[in-house]
């Protein structure tokens, strides 16, 4: 399981929603077997929603996970009886779905932790992207020799954030590393054939927190470029793609996606993407636009957003919530059942948390896979993620052939109105471009700007009383500063802005948008 040790402990101490739960299932002794042959769907036996299944032989902190195709793999890790540091192990372990049993397979060549892992469709590559400094190494295990290989030294280094994308014939490790680092634009092309690495070109912009898919011509990525302090490079988190056919890049046009974190996957023949703020979009590649954001069922927090692909739907994970996602008819539907509705009380909080707040996903097939890690709570009932005693437990979610999705972006009230209004200012302020096409239409910007008045301190402003119009449509008056805050010559000017339905300056209809301004 990739632990990301260092992240999730700073979360612990920001989230208060951090909670303990119970010991995991007693796992089965695991059974030595010939790998798996399945012609048809392995977890066909598995119902729709959350079913739980057996913990592996021995459940480690930074063990890797790959789908197989007919088994899951999982290699690697700490062990368990090293607990001030992590001392890497070889062993691997194999699950079959269909007989719901674990065997051990052969160990690895050398030891490995927190290790990304891609299947191939013969070979299950591990690679070492992150940890002490020096170049990616890595190996690769193929189920049906029973082998493992050692992987060519890559010409790129190591670096947390690091991105991994398979075209059908190639490996493509891409980005990650320190913002101050030139490699977080750098990347390498992988050949499993030949077992050779070689080169691409750099990308005009490098991320350090991102998300890969490969579209069947291009790798595309999307996210953001954060300094130390988790502060972002742009406004919005932003995205490129490349072509390894003409080793070039192209950038893709600016999202409205909040940069400070975000997950993107490939449903269908669009990139969708969500941020932790829970707005979504899609891109499509053909025509090189975003779609119009759309509101997720889900509540904001500082969690860091996770997707996978599910029976050609996205599923989303976030805090310990999940969400599903159809293309076909553009919507969301929160998940719930299983691990989401656990709980326990906590005396310090005074009110029930829950237990299963972080999970690592495996898509495989028709279903996700998602090993996870509970919260334990002290004697004064706070939280602690990560610490001695935290449970763990093993989870499989099957989606529902139909979806019922949640389309708008709230209620259209007072509420969403304010919330609005903070947002196109906000864009306005930061020079957003992705993300004022999405709160104006075309008039409303172009008489904002106009009335404008030309010395407001960008950022600098309070929003006042909202009042309803009738048939949808809202004032909202803003007060804003004018000059420097505190200089006798500093005062406040209000200005009132008008929303309602309309048509986007991206093009689409949306049901709350500024449309006017009066002064």
């Amino acid at each position: 399981m990739r632990s990301f040790v260092a992240f999730l402990l700073l979360l612990a101490v920001i989230m208060f929603a951090c909670e303990s739960g119970t010991p995991p299932k007693t796992s089965p002794s695991a059974v030595p077997s010939a790998p798996p042959s399945h012609s048809v769907d392995p977890w066909s036996s598995y119902p729709v929603g959350w079913t739980e299944f057996p913990a592996p032989p021995e459940s480690r902190s930074g063990d890797a996970w790959v789908w197989a195709g007919s088994e899951l793999l999982v290699a690697g890790g700490c062990d368990l009886d090293i607990e001030d540091h992590c001392r890497e192990t070889r062993g691997a372990f194999a699950f079959d779905p269909a007989f719901e049993r674990w065997r051990p397979v052969a160990s690895s060549l050398s030891p490995m932790a927190d290790a990304d892992a891609v299947w191939t469709g013969d070979e299950a590559i591990f690679l070492e992207t992150y940890g002490e400094p020096g170049p990616i190494l890595g190996q690769a295990y193929d189920p049906s020799s029973e082998d493992w290989r050692r992987v060519a030294r890559a010409p790129i280094d190591r670096g947390y954030g690091i991105v991994l994308v398979w075209t059908g014939d190639e490996l493509i490790v891409w980005g990650g590393g320190n913002r101050d680092e030139n490699r977080t634009s750098e990347g390498a092309t992988y050949d499993p054939t030949s077992d050779t690495w070689r080169r691409i070109a750099d990308a005009p912009i490098g991320l350090n927190l991102a998300s890969g898919v490969w579209t069947g011509r291009e790798m595309v990525v999307f996210g953001s470029l954060l300094d130390r302090r988790n502060r972002a490079a742009t406004p919005t988190s932003v995205g490129e793609a490349f072509d390894p056919v003409t080793d070039t890049w192209r950038e893709l046009p600016p999202s409205a996606l909040s940069p400070q974190a975000t997950s993107a996957v490939l449903v269908g023949d669009r990139l969708v993407a969500w941020d932790y703020e829970v707005h979504s979009q899609a891109y499509d590649p053909a025509e090189d636009r975003w779609s119009a954001p759309l509101r997720m069922p889900l509540a904001p927090s500082e969690c860091y957003p996770d997707s996978a692909v599910v029976a050609g739907r996205l599923f989303a994970w976030f805090c310990g919530k999940a969400a599903l996602y159809d293309e076909e008819i553009a919507g969301w539907q929160q998940i719930y059942g299983g691990p989401l509705d656990e709980t326990i009380y906590s005396k310090a909080y005074k009110n029930k948390v829950h237990v299963w707040r972080f999970a690592d996903l495996v898509a495989a097939g028709r279903v996700v896979v998602m090993p996870m890690q509970g919260i334990t709570l002290n004697h004064r009932g706070v939280a602690c993620y990560g610490c001695e005693g935290s449970p763990t437990s093993f989870w499989v979610y099957r989606p529902p052939s139909e979806i019922v999705p949640i389309r708008s972006i709230g209620e259209l009230g007072k509420g969403a109105v304010r919330r609005t209004t903070s947002d196109f200012l906000s864009a306005w302020s930061e020079d957003a471009a992705g993300r004022l096409p999405w709160l104006a239409t075309a008039d409303g910007l172009a008489n904002f700007e106009e009335q404008l008045p030309p010395r407001w301190r960008r950022n600098a402003y309070r929003i006042g009383h909202v009042e309803e119009l009738g048939a949808g449509s809202f004032e909202a008056t803003v007060l804003l500063v004018i000059g420097d805050a505190g200089s006798r010559d500093a005062a406040v000017r209000p200005i009132t802005l008008v929303f309602g339905s309309g048509t986007s300056i991206g093009g689409e209809p949306m049901p709350l948008l500024l449309t006017d301004v009066r002064s």
